[in-house]
């Protein structure tokens, strides 16, 4: 069976990975935060840290469900390794790096479920050239050459892997669907929609003399913008019953100035530095406004260092500003360090990164990761959304800025970073 199978792959990868920012925690807690566009490897490294939740009920259940979707995408992925084994560092392949990394806009999001999962990866085979798909569906050793082009090989194995992505993530969430469900409070896609609107007091005024699709369109982003002022996700449905009333009422504008400044809160706390997380050993002054000093203890390798300082202090500058690591040997309690665990997924809290042993520190995902992960250490969050949509009856996720760093793994340093870093660290 494939539960058994599949239990046993995240069981092998280690008990030592952990969640971005959290332990890991059980049914009835917080949900993982994993990236929206992480791959099935690292959706189970991270469930490798929990093994109740690796060998759930529901983990066995939905694996079971998507035993097609897994075994193929288990393959190519394993081909993909057989494949690069014996080929230079500048021709192996990869399904995820700079070029064609995920991205899950607001005005985009990923929506899946099982059934949108299968829908996927059955397009992914009709699309799949026949001589890999005959690898792919076989159970015979998988070969060192491919029988089709680099090209075509990379085409049709994202697609493959994508929806094995999908699944592996719909499987983990299984274990967190009651707190996904509450999550349903932070969504801001309501919020976004009126920010968008130039003059949202007369669209409301007139939603009579709208069409049917912006009424709708309407109705929801009411509907989420109540649910920001919620506790529970589970209020929905009185939401929605008290935007039809407001409706009914002609009293629209007065149901969106009502959840206004809760649903702006929630929007802008995404992007916000959390004071719980901020440093106090940061030093930038007007003696040397340009240059942001901050305190780190220096590793014990000198290529690892330079990892440090080539990624960091080339992700957070701008045209007059430039962050330094101070590095220091001096080991005082609290001061920022970065540590190595094998198998681990990486993550960051109060001054400390944590990163996977096993990931070469040459990779694009390892060098990207190390500037993300930092943003923690200044205070910066991650400012992407996952929750599962009652209306929907599916899961869904979506970064706020696919061009920001805490947000994307296509997203950089920005000026907003900039602008909210000097009004917390500028002296």
């Amino acid at each position: 069976m494939i539960s058994k199978y599949f239990v046993l792959a995240i069981v092998a990868i280690g008990l030592t990975a952990c969640s971005e920012n959290h332990e890991p925690k059980t049914q009835h807690e917080h949900t993982p935060h994993v990236f929206p566009d992480a791959s099935a490897q690292e959706i189970m490294a991270y469930m490798a840290a929990e093994p109740e939740i690796a060998t759930s009920a529901e983990t066995i259940k939905a694996a079971d469900d998507l035993k097609d979707v897994i075994d193929m995408g288990q393959r190519v992925y394993a081909w993909l390794d057989v494949v690069n084994a014996k080929r230079a560092a500048d021709q192996k392949l990869s399904f995820s790096n700079k070029e064609n990394v995920k991205a899950y806009p607001i005005e985009a999001p990923k929506i899946y479920n099982a059934e949108l999962i299968r829908t996927e990866h059955k397009d992914a085979v009709a699309k799949t050239p026949k001589a890999m798909l005959a690898v792919l569906q076989a159970k015979t050793a998988l070969p060192e050459t491919l029988p089709v082009s680099d090209k075509e090989f990379l085409e049709a194995g994202l697609l493959v892997s994508s929806a094995y992505d999908g699944a592996a993530r719909w499987i983990m969430m299984q274990n967190y669907l009651p707190s996904l469900r509450q999550d349903q409070v932070n969504d801001v896609r309501g919020y976004v929609y009126f920010m968008k609107v130039k003059d949202v007091e007369n669209l409301l005024e007139n939603f009579k003399n709208q069409t049917e699709q912006t009424k709708a369109e309407i109705r929801e982003a009411l509907t989420q913008m109540c649910l920001n002022n919620q506790i529970y996700g589970s209020y929905r449905k009185w939401c929605a019953d008290s935007v039809a009333t407001a409706e009914k009422n002609d009293n629209l504008y007065n149901n969106y100035k009502r959840n206004l400044m809760r649903a702006q809160y929630k929007y802008e706390n995404y992007f916000n530095l959390d004071r719980w997380l901020m440093r106090d050993d940061i030093e930038w002054t007007s003696k040397d406004p340009k240059t942001l000093h901050y305190p780190f203890l220096q590793p014990a390798e000198s290529n690892i260092t330079a990892y440090l300082r080539d990624n960091i202090e080339d992700e957070f500058k701008m045209a007059g500003f430039q962050l330094k690591l101070d590095f220091t040997t001096m080991n005082s309690e609290g001061l920022s360090r970065l540590e190595y665990q094998t198998g681990v997924t990486p993550h960051a809290f109060k001054g400390r990164i944590v990163m996977d042993k096993n990931e070469p520190i040459t990779e694009w995902s390892s060098q990207w990761t190390i500037r993300h992960e930092f943003g923690h250490l200044l205070g910066f969050t991650d400012c992407y959304v996952e929750f599962y949509d009652d209306s929907k009856d599916a899961i869904v996720n979506y970064q706020l800025d696919v061009t920001d760093i805490m947000c994307s793994r296509r997203g950089v340093f920005q000026k907003h970073h900039y602008d909210r870093l000097k009004a917390a660290y500028f002296k």
